[in-house]
């Protein structure tokens, strides 16, 4: 078995998708949480000048999409078939696009109205017409509470990881993922998998 060290800040950003897809897996891994004060200094050491970086045998990769593609095939959470593959990777690349929005909004360094005006249409026209279309695509691709096919995949994952995300922070409420039923039972299936409900109950309490 590969022995694997993910590297990131410590809060859920752009990393948290991963953590949880090697939850799912059920694999162990290091959870290297790295001080922002430390970053410029390991900064320049990174393939791309940015985190997630991911140590798999000690050899790195970085970029959320594909690392999680990566470890989605090697622990069959990529699809069945290569069509299946197909469908779920846009799926995913639909969430990491949104997650992407998010994490800039929080990160913005508008004024406090412009900033709140900003967050405002996210929550009220973004993510209800993504959710619109979500809902559309896994009635159209998926069955039995997943995103694509009969089984879970990465396009589970990433999309529980985002709803996960804005109704901690806020940003979205649960009765709203409820008013897109699909949506909402793929968050609710994916939240039951037993290894990822034991992740999230012991998971580090985080601000981002």
């Amino acid at each position: 078995m590969a022995k694997y060290r993910l590297v990131y800040f410590d809060g859920r950003g752009r990393a948290e998708v991963i953590r949880i897809l090697l939850a799912a897996a059920y694999v162990q891994f290091v959870d290297d949480r790295i001080d922002v004060k430390d970053w410029p200094d390991l900064k320049p050491d990174t393939p791309w000048g940015g985190l997630p970086v991911l140590y798999v045998d000690g050899r790195e990769v970085a970029q959320t999409g594909p690392i999680v593609r990566y470890l989605a095939k090697q622990f069959h959470l990529a699809g069945m078939d290569k069509w299946e593959q197909l469908l779920a990777d846009s799926a995913l690349e639909a969430t990491l696009d949104l997650m992407s929005t998010a994490i800039a909004l929080g990160e913005s360094k508008k004024g406090p109205l412009e900033k709140e005006d900003d967050i405002r249409r996210f929550k009220e026209h973004t993510i209800p017409v993504a959710m619109t279309n979500y809902d559309r695509y896994i009635l159209a691709n998926g069955n039995n509470g997943f995103t694509v096919g009969n089984h879970m995949t990465m396009a589970d994952i990433g999309l529980f990881n985002f709803l996960d995300s804005v109704l901690h922070h806020g940003v979205f409420a649960l009765e709203s993922v409820k008013l897109f039923p699909a949506v909402y039972k793929v968050y609710e299936q994916v939240k039951a998998q037993p290894r990822i409900a034991l992740y999230l109950s012991q998971r580090p309490h985080s601000n981002f």
